[in-house]
């Protein structure tokens, strides 16, 4: 093995571990959490119940149960923390 199949064989492996980190990262953001995960996390029972009953927090429904995308209670956290505290 000379010297530019070694150098083409590190960039091969560099650009697979960068788009395996980039669907790491993805799928990160794509997490569903259930009421019990956000508990979990620290938020009160009651708050998490709450907001898994406001019409403007944003759940997904699979079948009974209710869930919120990781990214999209983040931002909506982002968005409504000031009012939530009130």
């Amino acid at each position: 093995m000379d010297y530019n199949d070694l150098k083409s064989l590190i960039e091969e492996l560099a650009q697979k571990v960068t788009d395996l980190s980039s669907q790491v990262a993805a799928s990160n953001q794509e997490r569903l959490l259930d009421a019990k995960a956000l508990i979990a996390m620290g938020i009160p029972r009651s708050a998490v119940y709450n907001l898994f009953n406001r019409a403007d927090f944003p759940t997904v429904h699979i079948g009974r149960r209710k869930f919120v995308r990781s990214s999209k209670l983040y931002e909506f956290l982002d968005e409504n923390g000031k009012q939530l505290d009130a």
